[in-house]
């Protein structure tokens, strides 16, 4: 029985050897032309079992932090992820620019091949701030060390073309008082892409003409969104602040991206309060 279990297993070891080892007496040229399309060097890590699959990536509009990129993505077949989850990050083909992920929120539950169609996808929201990424790019995504390669780019409603190639100017943050505060009285959705924030500052003047330091933070996604301007009338917040009462101001919520319900961190002038519930 012994020799019979070493003349079986022979043949079944010649089958399974690995390639390299089986054509090792016809190895290729050393010196072959790379592969019209490679992997980024940051996204060649060992891949988890399962996929990524990306169902569209969107430009929006241009915010303080830069272009908006939003990724809907799904995890199909999911088992475990890798040693590293927080590598999730998009780079543009022609460019070759990374842009890193700068608050990744609880990534979607995996879910098995046959419940994907019916499963909607997942949302990541990226910042060019540079205006790299135009409708038509192609960009491969990471999600957790999962990888989706060249994939295109389309406008969404709300993406400007002339607002994308603007640069916004560093404005180096007004000095306050030490003991300056700020309190957020209530913030209210009007149902009609505008925020309604009340609020009282202390050791505050006013808020900075460009507003770059007074804006409304979506805790969700991490964008910020800015204080309306109209035209003709400007920003729609107090030039003054320090009132007894408290202030107003207006926040562009276009698109309604922040809802009733929703936590927001509220920012004026620098001065920050978190975990502010929108009602």
């Amino acid at each position: 029985m012994q020799l019979r279990s070493v003349f079986l297993t022979l043949p079944l070891l010649s089958l399974y050897q690995p390639a390299a080892l089986a054509d090792r007496d016809h190895e290729a040229p050393r010196h072959q032309p790379p592969p019209r399309h490679t992997t980024p060097k940051h996204m060649q890590r060992a891949p988890s079992s399962g996929r990524l699959e990306v169902e569209k990536i969107i430009l929006g509009g241009r915010g303080l932090q830069g272009t908006r990129i939003e990724v809907r993505y799904r995890l199909i077949d999911v088992k475990e992820f890798p040693a590293h989850p927080m590598t999730t990050s998009i780079v543009d083909d022609q460019s070759r620019q990374l842009i890193q992920i700068s608050k990744l929120p609880m990534l979607v539950a995996p879910v098995p091949a046959e419940k994907a169609a019916s499963t909607p996808p997942g949302k990541l929201y990226f910042w060019d701030q540079e205006g790299i990424i135009k409708p038509g790019s192609k960009i491969s995504v990471m999600v957790a060390g999962l990888a989706s390669l060249h994939l295109p780019v389309e406008a969404g409603p709300d993406y400007d073309p002339a607002a994308a190639q603007v640069a916004e100017a560093v404005i180096e943050k007004p000095k306050l008082p030490a003991d300056a505060t700020l309190k957020v009285h209530q913030v209210k959705d009007s149902g009609n892409g505008l925020l309604n924030v009340w609020f009282s500052t202390t050791g505050v003047d006013a808020i900075t003409a460009g507003a770059e330091h007074t804006y409304v933070i979506n805790q969700k996604t991490g964008e910020k969104l800015p204080v309306l301007r109209v035209p003709r009338i400007g920003l729609l917040a107090p030039k003054h602040l320090e009132h007894t009462d408290g202030s107003f101001m207006v926040i562009n919520n276009q698109g309604r991206q922040v809802k009733r319900g929703d936590h927001i961190t509220v920012v004026v002038v620098g001065l920050e309060q978190p975990d502010v519930l929108v009602e």
